[in-house]
């Protein structure tokens, strides 16, 4: 385990299978953190295509910045997704304007999940 000190407080974490493991040095508990915003699921977007969004996480559509046939740059924030309290910016990797877009807010996607795409 590593150790980080905050605030003051030290604590000791490790990362294993795309979560982050916390532990308090006073009181012993350990937390268990997510860690789906990272350069895996970056990666894995890719992998499908820099014009396809697919959402890092199963959860709920909580914004949708943009509509069919808007001009977006690379680094706009799209999409944000919540699960388990967390929000998830999806950001597009590549300037172009929307094609589609398959979901609505307060829809709930899948992990995986295409939610829309970008024709550059």
């Amino acid at each position: 385990m590593k150790k980080i000190e905050i605030d003051g407080k030290i604590y000791f974490y490790t990362l294993k299978d795309g979560a982050v493991w916390i532990e308090d040095s006073q009181s012993k508990s350990m937390i268990t953190t997510r860690l789906y915003k990272s350069i895996e699921s970056t990666k894995k977007q890719v992998e499908v295509s820099a014009n396809t969004i697919v959402s890092p996480v199963t959860g709920i559509i909580r914004e949708v910045r943009i509509k069919k046939n808007d001009n977006v740059e690379s680094g706009d924030v799209l999409i944000v997704v919540e699960s388990m309290k967390a929000f998830f910016d999806l950001t597009a990797l590549s300037s172009g304007h929307i094609k589609s877009i398959k979901f609505s807010i307060e829809e709930q996607v899948k992990k995986d999940e295409i939610i829309l795409y970008i024709e550059p």
